[in-house]
């Protein structure tokens, strides 16, 4: 079974960073996408401003084995990249079959 990122999505200052653990166990996110998409988007996806509360941390792009906050800062950049992706995307086959020379390390 692949693994999925699930993504929840909040108004700022709807919920505190600090308040992530209780989405860890739940299945009902309004956004999953498999884990094999977001490796082949990978690249792009460091482009954006992010925020590992586990660590408290900023970096850029997705934190693959725990939580990842993406701010207001981030906000524009998640957008227009997942908004292009989707235009791509759009443009293949009904079913996509992603091939190409990416792995994860």
């Amino acid at each position: 079974m692949p693994m999925k990122h699930s993504f929840w999505l909040f108004r700022e200052g709807e919920r505190a960073y600090t308040e992530y653990r209780d989405l860890l166990s739940r299945h009902d996110a309004p956004v999953r996408l498999d884990d094999e998409v977001l490796r082949y988007c990978f690249d792009t996806l460091l482009w954006i401003p992010t925020f590992n509360p586990a660590k408290n941390e900023r970096g850029n792009g997705l934190n693959w084995w725990g939580p990842t906050i993406i701010g207001q800062e981030g906000g524009d950049p998640f957008h227009r990249i997942f908004a292009a992706w989707a235009h791509v995307f759009s443009c293949g086959p009904r079913q996509l079959q992603l091939h190409g020379l990416f792995s994860w390390q």
